[in-house]
Order: C-alpha cells, then structure tokens, then sequence
C-alpha cells in the first residue's frame, strides 16, 4: 500500500508546475519548484524501485534503452550548454522528460495503472479549473493541461451514462476555450471518429479496419516526409489550398484546419541538422538553431541566442538525439501498438493500440516530447500495451477494471 500511495504522490506532484503560474506570479519561482517537484518525484521513485522493475511488460530492453538513450542526451547537453536559457531549457523541459519512462513501467502494473488514473480523475480535472479560470495561455493553458483526457475518452465504451456525460461536457469546454487550436480539435476528431466506427462497425470487421488504420498511422508520415524533403509533394502546401473550406468560426474566431504553418519549422529544424552534420546524435537538447519564422513572427525576434525546442515533435526528437532517437520512439509505438492489436482480448487494448499510433502519425504535426500529463497517459497506456496480463483480459474484466478508475 505504500508503494501505491507513492505512486499517486508522484502523479500528483508531477500536475502541479502548471497551475503554479496560477498561484504564484513569479516565473523564476515556479521554475525553480518546479525543477524541485522533478528532483523528489526521481527520489520518490528510488524508494520503488523494485516495483518498477518487477514490472510485467514487454519489449523491456527497448524501454530501457529508450531511457538509456535520454541519458546520453542528457550528458552530451552538458557538453553543449553555456547560458541561462540553454540551462533552463535543458532542466525545466528535456530534463523532467526522462521520466516519462517512470510511467511506461508502471503500465506493467495494473494496480499502479489504476492509481495514476485516480490521480489524473480526481486531483488533475479539478486543478485544471484553476487555469481554466485564470488568464494564462499558450502551452501551459487550460486546454493543454486537461488534455489528458483524450485517454479517457476511449474508456467512455465502459462507463455509466454519468461519467461518459462528464467526460464529454470537459471535452467540449476544452474545445471550446481555444476553438483556434487544431491540434486539440485534431485529437477529438480522431478519437470520435474510432469510438463511432467501433459503435457502427460490425464486430468482425473492427480488428481488420484497426489494423490497417495502424499500418497508415505509422507510415504514411513517414512517406509524406520524405516526399517533402525531396521536394516531390509537400503535404502541408497541399493542405493550403483548403484553408478557405476548411474553416471554423466560432465566438468571432476564424480556424483554418489546413492552412500550412508547419514547411517553415520543418526547414528551420532540418537546415539546423544538415548544417551541423548532427544527424547520427542531434544537437542536443541544450543545443540552438537559427530560425526564418522572425520574418513572420516578432516573437521570434526575441531569441537573442537562437531557437530551442520545436513544436513539431518528430523534429524535437531528432534534434535532441538524432536518428537513433526517431527509431527508439518509433519502435515504441510500433511494438505497442502492434501487440494491442494483434495479442489483445478486448476493445480497449485495441483502441489504446489505434491511439498510440496516432500519436506516432501525431509526431509529425506536432507533439513537443515533454513532461506534460498529455504524455504521462499517452505513455501509460504505451505500458498496459506492453503488459500481457491487461492484453489477456476480456471485455466484462475490463468493464470492472476501468470503473475502478472513477470510484471514490
């Protein structure tokens, strides 16, 4: 029992940095708590460290190689950090992101699994009301904090006609607070449209159509990217001509769903790549890069020393850790994925499957690998892929399993 109550003390330290910028105005502040809550979380998950190795998933070398990899990262990065800014970003963003491994295992315990969902239920949906009701905006907004609740969504199939109506009243205010990100209207249009077809389909033709929506997931970026960087066809230009019909106004807003902002980022980060000859290890994640967005944006005009990070998570991957970084990310999501769909008993896995490929297809729009509570759960639910025993359960299991979640 103590194990689990520090789990769930982890989960909940970890939902705190972002809604410290409600309680305390000072930016320094928070980053340094902040940096703090990550330190004890690690020492916290020394005290459990035999759980977390006992823990029952697959494709165990792969994890630890994954967290192995962001190791190294981080060591290189020391080699290259020389500022302020370098420094905290490196310690306030890729830093903490090594611990999303943390949660991967603890997808290979269906005990601990169930007390981050607690967690995440009944501490992180009433504290993200407090950014909700603040006036804070941009990546650390109200809309990005609750959007955890994607993973919840694809539970609603096992829940009361109550917790599914919650759950849907949060999404649509979620949507709502920012109609202009399309990136959240993205990943409810993507996790609406599977729950429909999963209503609508007949049983056998779910696991064949899942199957090879995966196989388009997980390698039809990978194809429009290199016909992008060879110039042949650029997806994103070809989503421009839309920008007109594609269009949401709501509340005096006006959203084009497909008008490219992302050629001009892909440019930057893969000019950065070739000019430093940094493909086999990246930059690193202190490491900066000239950008062309000062043309379009004055932000930009600002960043005094070069660009750090990038909003295109494929691009932030190879950036901080080059290649060999892409393919660990990516054997994750092909590994996991492959194993819900293929060696699952039940709906869930399956649709847990068919989202973590999405997020790999997700990568290439967008997707910052950070320590956020939108991948806590992605990675979660990496790990109850991994795990056999959650694969081999059945749907009435399940149902009993996932209610468990939202009992007091």
């Amino acid at each position: 029992m103590k194990t689990y109550r520090i789990i769930s003390i982890i989960t909940f330290l970890l939902s705190l940095p972002w809604v410290l910028r409600v309680l305390i105005p000072t930016f320094s502040t928070v980053t340094l708590i902040s940096i703090c809550i990550v330190l004890v979380c690690f020492i916290l998950s020394l005290m459990i460290i035999r759980t977390i190795l006992e823990s029952n998933i697959q494709q165990r070398k792969l994890v630890l190689l994954f967290f192995y990899y962001n190791l190294f990262i981080l060591a290189h990065s020391f080699f290259i950090a020389n500022s302020y800014e370098q420094w905290r970003y490196l310690f306030t963003v890729f830093f903490p992101f090594i611990f999303i491994t943390f949660f991967i295992f603890m997808g290979g315990n269906l005990m601990a699994t169930k007390i981050i969902f607690k967690t995440l239920i009944f501490a992180g949906i009433p504290l993200s009301f407090l950014l909700y009701f603040s006036d804070i905006r941009g990546a650390n907004d109200f809309t990005h904090y609750i959007s955890f609740i994607y993973i919840l969504l694809l539970i609603t199939p096992y829940l009361s006609n109550i917790w599914k109506s919650i759950l849907i009243t949060i999404s649509i205010i979620s949507i709502l607070f920012d109609i202009d990100l399309r990136s959240n209207l993205m990943n409810f249009a993507f996790i609406g449209a599977i729950l429909l077809t999963l209503y609508l389909s007949p049983r056998g033709l779910i696991k064949f159509f899942f199957l090879n929506l995966r196989k388009l997931l997980l390698f039809a970026p990978i194809l429009f990217f290199l016909l992008g960087v060879t110039g042949i066809f650029n997806i994103y230009k070809f989503g421009d001509y839309y920008k007109e019909i594609f269009s949401v106004k709501y509340a005096n807003q006006q959203t084009s769903l497909s008008q490219d902002t992302r050629t001009s980022v892909y440019i930057d980060g893969l000019t950065a790549i070739q000019e430093k000859d940094a493909y086999l290890f990246g930059i690193s994640a202190a490491g900066t890069y000239n950008t062309h967005l000062k043309e379009v944006d004055e932000y930009f005009n600002d960043l005094k020393i070069g660009r750090m990070g990038n909003e295109v998570g494929i691009l932030e991957y190879l950036l901080r850790g080059g290649i060999p970084y892409i393919i660990l990310v990516f054997m994750l999501h092909y590994y996991s994925s492959r194993l819900a769909l293929m060696q699952s008993n039940n709906i869930l896995c399956k649709l847990f499957g068919l989202f973590i490929a999405y997020k790999w297809f997700f990568l290439f729009v967008e997707g910052q690998p950070s320590l956020n509570l939108q991948n806590i759960s992605t990675f979660l639910i990496v790990g109850l892929c991994l795990n056999p025993i959650f694969r081999k359960l059945n749907d009435k299991q399940i149902k009993m399993y996932v209610k468990s979640f939202f009992a007091l």
